[in-house]
């Protein structure tokens, strides 16, 4: 008896020791497959970290495009009032040129009495000609000039504008 009592007992510690070598290498399995889990959910975190940050430098991006988008947008309006603004300076100058161009020197003419004015090329029926086809009846037909630097040469349209709103030879003035 004595016998299987020591078998026994040698049988039981040999089944504890692998008892035991059986839990350690379960327990590390069961680490490691913790471990292994961790490690997916830290790189899953870290994907979603990087997705996130992609997707806000994306929407900066986006940002950015539309705020220089809006810039240009609202530097051409600005730049089109100024051509508009620009165009109607123009057009204002245009005018007061041809206003002036038509009343330049208005205030030296004299219109001869008795005698209606002569306007070359003025239409049929226009003051001043007596057919259709009455031509122009020249220099001595035409107002008298008072004086001045005038007196030999009419006006004339295409005259440059002074700074006094006249035009003609500015040592005359």
């Amino acid at each position: 008896l004595s016998f299987q009592w020591q078998l026994v007992l040698n049988l039981m510690q040999r089944a504890e020791v692998s008892k035991r070598t059986a839990l350690l290498k379960a327990d590390d399995t069961v680490r490691l497959v913790k471990e292994k889990y961790q490690r997916w959910e830290d790189e899953q975190a870290i994907l979603f970290e990087e997705a996130q940050l992609r997707e806000m430098a994306r929407q900066e991006e986006i940002r950015r495009i539309q705020e220089e988008l809006f810039e240009a947008q609202r530097e051409a309006a600005l730049e089109m009032d100024r051509q508009e603004l620009e165009m109607q300076r123009q057009q204002e100058l245009a005018r007061q040129r041809r206003q002036e161009a038509i009343q330049w020197g208005r205030h030296m003419v004299v219109p001869t009495p008795g005698q209606p004015l002569q306007f070359p090329g003025a239409p049929f029926g226009s003051p001043g000609m007596d057919s259709p086809a009455a031509p122009w009846r020249g220099p001595e037909a035409t107002p008298a000039v008072s004086s001045g630097a005038f007196a030999q040469a009419a006006p004339s349209f295409a005259a440059p504008l002074l700074v006094g709103g006249r035009g003609g030879d500015s040592a005359a003035q």
